[in-house]
């Protein structure tokens, strides 16, 4: 009887397969990327948002250690002109969770997401704080959609990533 029931518990704890943790897994962006640029997608483990507002009430963020929690930050970078200094532009979008993605399943969306442009352009750079958008984290698939009018000529809309 001590055997059978050894052999069943060797059984369980083999056959049970713990769930991928996205945190765990290679992301592959399956949304199309701008033209005329890169695109890519990290995941931070153990950090956070630290989020400020400077004296001119503009908002911005650093990333700083946070165990358990993890930012999901997705980037377009436009290919550069090497001959002219001034011509970069980016988009980050960035968004906090805690390390088992429990906000973003079952119908939840994160508070706030940040979306973040860098470029030469007067009134348009800076960190927009975005409470509209939908992100949504089910079968291994992270789905971010951003409203289309944040700023003017926005490129970032419609993110798709799956974690494999």
């Amino acid at each position: 009887m001590k055997r059978f029931i050894i052999v069943i518990i060797l059984l369980t704890l083999t056959a049970c397969k713990t769930q991928k943790n996205f945190a765990t897994t290679t992301p592959v962006i399956e949304s199309d990327c701008p033209t005329a640029g890169t695109c890519n997608f990290e995941v931070l483990k153990d950090k956070g948002l630290n989020v400020v507002k400077d004296n001119t009430g503009r908002t911005y963020y650093t990333i700083i250690d946070a165990p358990g929690k993890v930012v999901i930050k997705y980037a377009y970078n436009k290919t550069r002109n090497p001959a002219l200094p001034d011509d970069f532009y980016n988009e980050v979008v960035a968004i906090e969770t805690d390390a088992a993605f429990t906000n973003l399943t079952n119908g939840n969306h994160p508070e706030e997401v940040y979306v973040t442009v860098q470029c030469f352009c007067r009134g348009k750079a800076g960190t927009y704080v975005v409470i509209a958008a939908k992100v949504e984290y089910n079968n291994n698939k992270l789905h971010i959609k951003l409203p289309e009018n944040i700023f003017d000529g926005q490129l970032t809309k419609d993110i798709w990533v799956s974690f494999k």
